[in-house]
């Protein structure tokens, strides 16, 4: 499929340090929208009266239509207009939100939740765009500050959602959320310049590309794999955290708030991180942000303190972004005609490892929980081939 790019407004001028810390805040609302059920589901499951087996339903459908995003609405941007993509991408996202607000049953709450993680997926049509928008020397810092805004949105979520949820109730909560998203619109549009591909072929040829370009790059096949190790250890540690909390340290709802909001402080590696990869340390970056994940799963085996717990997951935080930042950049500049459809298989396939460590999380954190140390270690220690390989390439 041969691919010529145009841009309307002409060259676009480098991004500045205001501007990637204002379209990570965008990246970071859209990606709360896609956690703020997960603290309130046992009470929005009770007001519908949604059976307690299918509370889950409402976190893991979101997540199902994420990947559902990733895979069927994303690669569009390599086709249409992106500008005007993104523009409906995040209306339809609000859609959904009002749809959540005024859901009468269960069932329609079900099909919103879907429609959220459909639409969350305009996170990466940002952070793709912005990547766009850089040359070589400056890529790595913008898509580092406005990837930060996605780590920051789901770990704010959780206590965003408890504390608004109580005060306010958890439809206002949806409603709030969706005129910000709707807020989103003109202002992006005014910030990001349009661009139209010109992409020879239809959607169905588009979408039927993608297995090509994961057969065709052996980067893109390692890196995916490095950060679905990771993630998995990421969400493995975050969805057993509220619990360790509770039985361990006996933390109520506020302390396991603010240690959540104190975890996201590791969201902070991801410009550092971007900016070593734009002076060419890709590969010393990528290896020390697996090594500190490992070490941080080490220090977990032991039954640390709160304080040192603390620390372990700001590590993880840390190190997972890191590596994500760097294995971004390097995807995103394969192939820069297709950039969406290889940062979609990218993005799509660590979320499954992330997938995959939550659903480990419960019952390794209620059996013994420093086995959750354990696993991660053991993950992030498998990770350390792939990347090494990395350097050869």
């Amino acid at each position: 499929m041969s691919t010529q790019e145009r841009t309307a407004a002409g060259p676009a001028p480098a991004l500045a340090n205001g501007l990637v810390f204002r379209l990570a805040g965008a990246c970071g609302v859209v990606a709360a929208g896609s956690y703020l059920a997960q603290p309130l589901t046992s009470r929005i499951a009770g007001d519908l009266h949604l059976p307690a087996h299918h509370a889950g339903l409402i976190v893991t459908l979101t997540q199902v239509g994420y990947c559902a995003g990733l895979l069927l609405v994303s690669p569009l941007a390599d086709q249409l207009d992106s500008q005007r993509l993104l523009s409906r991408v995040l209306a339809a996202s609000a859609a959904s939100m009002v749809l959540a607000a005024f859901a009468p049953g269960g069932i329609w709450l079900l099909v919103a939740a879907a429609g959220i993680g459909v639409c969350s997926v305009s996170v990466q049509l940002i952070v793709a765009q912005a990547a766009r928008l850089s040359d070589a020397c400056s890529r790595g810092r913008v898509a580092g500050g406005v990837t930060s805004g996605l780590l920051w949105g789901i770990l704010a979520a959780w206590p965003v959602a408890n504390l608004l949820g109580n005060a306010l109730g958890w439809r206002a909560l949806f409603l709030l959320e969706a005129a910000t998203v709707l807020a989103l619109v003109p202002w992006l549009r005014s910030v990001l310049p349009a661009y139209q591909p010109q992409t020879r072929g239809s959607y169905l040829q588009t979408v039927a590309s993608l297995p090509r370009y994961w057969r065709q790059y052996r980067e893109l096949r390692r890196r995916t794999y490095v950060q679905a190790l990771l993630f998995g250890v990421f969400s493995l540690t975050w969805t057993a955290l509220p619990i360790w909390l509770r039985q361990r340290y006996d933390f109520h709802t506020t302390g396991i708030a603010c240690f959540g909001l104190a975890g996201a402080a590791g969201a902070l590696v991801a410009p550092l991180a971007g900016r070593l990869a734009d002076r060419g340390r890709t590969s010393a970056t990528s290896l020390a942000a697996i090594v500190a994940v490992a070490a941080a799963g080490l220090a977990m085996c032991f039954d640390p303190p709160w304080w040192m717990l603390l620390m372990a997951v700001v590590t993880i935080s840390g190190g997972v972004q890191g590596s994500h930042v760097v294995s971004q950049r390097r995807v995103l500049a394969l192939e820069p005609h297709a950039a969406n459809r290889l940062n979609s298989l990218y993005v799509g396939g660590f979320f499954l490892g992330g997938a995959l460590g939550s659903a480990f999380a419960v019952p390794l954190v209620h059996g013994h929980p420093p086995w959750i140390g354990i696993v991660g270690a053991f993950a992030a220690a498998v990770a350390l081939l792939p990347a090494a390989l990395l350097r050869h390439l």
